[in-house]
């Protein structure tokens, strides 16, 4: 994988290149990962957080434990009802919610790696993924009481 096509938004390549080899023995087959958002704090980060979006979800990526070991939480696009940035002075605060009304926040990322994931979760570029995941109402079967006729 190519390690420069992450770092197109001054993202710290050590921690890109930390996460693409955690993350990709994540990802099914047919993911792939399309952008990577690292957060930079204004004081000494030795273990950045980052936000990967894949063609599938949205990860999550919290480093334990001085960076030994890493947390990991990912919604699917299909899950994701809205996401929104706080612009601040030293960065931003991204903001995610799903559709069970679960949110995930990250702050001090960097204004324009901010920017790319609200614009991927609001449908640039990612509403033919959503929509054929998402299930439509009329698509959906009742999973009430069934009778069956012998």
């Amino acid at each position: 994988m190519n390690l420069r096509q992450f770092l197109n938004e001054e993202q710290d390549p050590k921690a890109v290149e930390k996460l693409l080899v955690r993350i990709n023995s994540l990802l099914t087959s047919k993911e792939f990962v399309e952008y990577i958002a690292v957060q930079k704090k204004p004081a000494l980060n030795i273990s950045p957080d980052c936000i990967a979006l894949t063609n599938r979800r949205i990860i999550f990526c919290r480093p334990r434990n001085f960076g030994l070991s890493m947390d990991f939480q990912d919604y699917g696009w299909q899950d994701v009802l809205d996401c929104h940035i706080k612009e601040g002075i030293i960065g931003s605060a991204f903001t995610m919610r799903t559709v069970k009304n679960f949110s995930n926040m990250m702050d001090y990322l960097p204004k324009a790696q901010a920017r790319k994931p609200v614009s991927v979760c609001s449908g640039n570029g990612r509403t033919d993924e959503r929509s054929t995941e998402r299930k439509r109402p009329g698509d959906q079967k009742s999973f009430g009481r069934r009778s069956y006729r012998k």
